[in-house]
């Protein structure tokens, strides 16, 4: 698990470099005051200089709170083909 500011301090940092990152909606399902959204993409780009491309699936959970969507998770799981 990578929470935001060290996956920010990598990018920062230059380890990590992504030249894709692409997502195509799957679904939506939205209960009351929550939602959450299924997307397939690809991540590709460099870790530490050594090329990489995933598929992957995106899961995301959105809670509505003082008139906005907030994302408050997400998991990102490896697409098997």
């Amino acid at each position: 698990m990578q929470e935001r500011a060290g996956f920010l301090a990598l990018v920062a940092s230059g380890e990590l470099v992504h030249t894709e990152m692409s997502s195509e909606l799957v679904s939506v399902r939205v209960h009351d005051d929550v939602a959450v959204t299924l997307a397939r993409g690809v991540s590709a780009g460099t870790w530490r200089g050594t090329p990489f491309r995933d598929e992957e699936w995106s899961v995301d959970t959105f809670v509505h709170r003082d008139g906005r969507w907030r994302c408050v998770h997400t998991a990102v799981l490896p697409a098997v083909p």
